[in-house]
């Protein structure tokens, strides 16, 4: 009796594993676990690409703020010096007039050698600080360049980057309706449970939600396949 008992147990078992198998189709669900691995790549990558290009976005607005406070103190410095070597020049120009040709008695003399002393520190200064600005001009420029460049750049795939990672989560959304609609069937649902799978009758409401569930399920899926 004993091993009759057995035997029809195991009989049964073996029938209700082959109605199940038809019940949810156990090729379709290796099809979903496919099908799902890529989208999820696809959706992984296109975010990466979204995310890279909004955070260039970010960073190029910051970095043209900075260079266009940079721009208008680079103006101010440029009105500075010019002020600076116009008094220089009206300088050498008083310098000539009361100075040079002129027959100097000592004091005079004295005068107009203390005139020189601060002419010559004067285009000294103007000199160097002119220096300093043509580096700075340059350094600016270079910086510019770079900065233009990004821009382009930016215009080239940060849009692109957009409609890639809509249409790849549109894929996502699809597969996850499909995934939701196997693990909430009843056939499905003894297998759900001991494979834990989350509940799929909860519907997500954002990205991050309906990411986060396609990979949940997705993981469920293989556990109850054995392929994980």
């Amino acid at each position: 009796m004993n091993k009759i008992r057995i035997s029809t147990i195991s009989l049964l078992l073996g029938l209700a594993g082959a109605f199940t198998a038809a019940a949810w189709g156990a090729e379709s669900v290796m099809s979903l676990i496919s099908t799902g691995e890529a989208v999820q790549t696809e959706v992984e990558n296109a975010k990466t690409a979204m995310d890279e290009a909004q955070k260039q976005n970010k960073e190029q607005l910051e970095t043209g703020k900075k260079l266009q406070a940079e721009q208008q103190e680079f103006s101010q410095e440029v009105q500075a010096w010019t002020k600076q070597n116009d008094a220089v020049k009206q300088q050498m120009a008083d310098y000539k007039a009361g100075c040079q040709g002129k027959q100097l008695n000592n004091d005079d003399y004295k005068a107009c050698k203390a005139k020189l002393d601060d002419i010559n520190a004067a285009v000294t200064k103007v000199n160097n600080d002119n220096a300093q600005l043509v580096k700075h001009q340059s350094d600016l420029t270079a910086r510019l360049n770079k900065y233009n460049a990004g821009v382009e750049d930016f215009k080239s795939k940060g849009p692109t980057s957009g409609v890639n990672f809509k249409n790849a989560f549109d894929k996502e959304q699809s597969w996850l309706y499909q995934a939701r609609s196997l693990v909430a069937s009843e056939a499905f649902q003894p297998y759900a449970k001991k494979a834990n799978c989350p509940d799929a009758q909860k519907t997500p409401k954002t990205e991050d939600q309906v990411m986060k569930m396609s990979s949940d399920i997705l993981a469920c899926l293989k556990r109850v396949s054995g392929s994980n």
